[in-house]
């Protein structure tokens, strides 16, 4: 991460987390398709909503993780401690909504 910044410098994770979920879901969705056994592959709409849907939610959660870190310094508290369950139960709650939308949009098509 680290190797095209200048020293002390961190990388934009917010990039570089974008840019690593898209692929990361294509072998996901690859992966479930191998392990189910079905012979119709997913459809181009579904793969298309799921990408959208978890794009969304990376940009989301990258951006409230940002602001929400920044709160809880000022605050004086840890933010490993204090962020990590409500960006995970977030995480959650995004996910499934976002998957739901997928199916309902697929339903609809």
């Amino acid at each position: 991460l680290h190797f095209h910044c200048p020293l002390g410098e961190l990388p934009d994770n917010r990039r570089c987390c974008s840019t690593l979920a898209m692929p990361g879901h294509l072998v996901f969705i690859y992966s479930i398709y191998l392990i189910q056994g079905s012979p119709n592959p997913p459809t181009a709409a579904f793969i298309f909503f799921y990408l959208a849907a978890a794009f969304t939610q990376v940009f989301l959660l990258l951006g409230i993780a940002d602001v929400m870190v920044h709160c809880l310094w000022k605050c004086g508290r840890d933010p490993d401690s204090f962020s990590i369950p409500y960006l995970t139960a977030l995480g959650d709650l995004l996910g499934t909504g976002f998957l739901t939308l997928c199916f309902l949009l697929i339903k609809t098509d």
